[in-house]
């Protein structure tokens, strides 16, 4: 007896979100790292539908930033991202 498996191969198309990759023009705000200031908008995190952009994820080499280790308590989008993922798929 054969028993075979079939899985259903789920696209998501994140496509639509491109249209938010001009923002990457902002990376070149971190000189202004002296902003620190505005870590008070991490209140906006209603932003989270912006998850999305997942695609963004190339802002890794932004990891020079890690002087603003204060803005720790922004690991908790992490979470979100990938409950977002599991909720995808």
């Amino acid at each position: 007896m054969n028993s075979f498996k079939y899985y259903k191969l789920i696209k998501v198309d994140i496509d639509e979100v491109t249209e938010v990759t001009e923002v990457i023009e902002v990376i070149k705000v971190i000189k202004v790292i002296k902003v620190i200031e505005v870590i008070e908008v991490i209140k906006v995190t209603k932003v989270t539908e912006v998850i999305k952009v997942i695609k963004v994820t190339e802002v890794i080499k932004v990891t020079e930033v890690i002087k603003v280790t204060e803005v720790t308590e922004v690991t908790k989008v992490t979470r979100a991202i990938r409950s977002y993922k599991s909720q995808k798929l």
